[in-house]
Formats: structure tokens, C-alpha cells, sequence
């Protein structure tokens, strides 16, 4: 029983000197990429963006980590929104309301009025016309929608472990400048970075 025991404690002390290792590592690793960051910002960004560059003045940096499950559900409402805009976009093209057009007057004419030859080809010409720049939305709505079942496929077979992996993470800065008026301005800028420093677009915060 004492034995059990002296074994029971043993794997709580590793667990626990494990788990302490990598919240210290973890913490190392963030506080690397936040000079990372905001080296970038204030070298590369400030120089290129500020109204003037020489009135900023940094205020703070954070960072909240995005695991893979995360990312790739966010990516995946990112897609979603985009297959709404394009069914939208879809409906409301020309090449659909001409078609909607066309198909309510040929249904006017098998209400009582003749479908001449001539009609008929000249509602061809014009859709025609018009269905290249339709083709387009269509192919770009199919790639579309190809990325979000590749992407819902991944969400659904990662493994507990890689729900949990961080793959990025999200860069909250503040500083101060002044705007082309003059005034002091308080903003916030956010932007991605993952472990191996690989910098996203930087976006200001409303």
C-alpha cells in the first residue's frame, strides 16, 4: 500500500513539474514574439502608415493564442459568410435577372403569344452576353465552397491533441500619435503572428 502511494505522488510531482515547464516555456515563448512584434510594428508599420511617425509612443502589447480547432473554425464561419455573399451576388447579377426577366415574358407568350424564332435568339444573344462575367461568380462561389468542406473536414477529424495545438497567435498593440491635424490620437492595432514569426496583415480596431 505505502508503495502505491510513494508511486500515486511520484506521478503527481512529474505531472505537475511537466505542466510547470511548459507554462514557463509558453511564457518565454510570448514574451519573445512580443518584441517580435512590436519591433515590427514600430520599425516596419509605424515608418510606412503614420500621419506622423515620429509622435508615436508605444502604450501596450498583448497576445491571446489561437489553437488549431479555433483557427479553423473561424476560418470556416469566414468561408460560410462569403457562400451568403455569393448567393446573393448570384441572385441579384445580371445574368439572373435577365434570365428571370426572360423566363416571366417566354411564360407570357405560352399564355397565349407565339415563340417566333426571333424572340427566342435574341434572348440568347443577350444572355450570352452576359453569362462570362456570371460564369466567373459561379466558379469563384464552387472554389468556395470545395475550401469550406476541406475545411470542415479537418475540423471534424482532428485529434484531441491538435484541437489544443496553437498554430497563431493575435496581437493586440496600443500607442499614441498624433493625426494630420495634430491631435494626440489613443488607437489600437491588432494583427497575427505565429510561433515561427510569420507576421499577418496589420488591422486597425474601431
Amino acid at each position: 500500500m505505502r508503495k502505491r502511494l510513494v508511486l500515486f505522488f511520484l506521478v503527481i510531482t512529474h505531472c505537475s513539474i511537466t505542466a510547470l515547464s511548459q507554462d514557463a516555456g509558453e511564457r518565454k515563448r510570448q514574451e519573445s514574439l512580443k518584441t517580435y512584434a512590436r519591433n515590427y510594428f514600430e520599425k516596419v508599420y509605424v515608418p510606412m502608415h503614420f500621419k506622423n511617425p515620429y509622435s508615436y509612443k508605444f502604450s501596450s502589447i498583448r497576445l491571446a493564442p489561437n489553437t488549431m480547432e479555433s483557427d479553423l473554425t473561424d476560418s470556416l464561419s469566414w468561408y460560410e459568410n462569403k457562400i451568403e455573399k455569393l448567393d446573393t451576388m448570384s441572385y441579384n447579377s445580371e445574368y439572373q435577372r435577365t434570365v428571370r426577366l426572360l423566363k416571366a415574358e417566354l411564360k407570357e407568350r405560352e399564355d397565349g403569344l407565339p415563340n417566333d424564332s426571333a424572340t427566342l435568339a435574341r434572348h440568347d444573344n443577350w444572355l450570352e452576353s452576359l453569362r462570362s462575367d456570371y460564369g466567373e461568380l459561379k466558379t469563384e462561389y464552387e472554389k468556395t465552397a470545395q475550401r469550406k468542406a476541406s475545411l470542415a473536414n479537418r475540423l471534424k477529424n482532428l485529434t484531441p491533441a491538435d484541437k489544443k495545438k496553437i498554430v497563431n497567435y493575435t496581437v493586440f498593440l496600443r500607442c499614441y500619435g498624433r493625426n494630420s491635424f495634430g491631435g494626440i490620437v489613443y488607437s489600437a492595432y491588432y494583427f497575427s503572428i505565429t510561433p515561427q514569426k510569420a507576421i499577418g496583415l496589420v488591422n486597425a480596431l474601431d
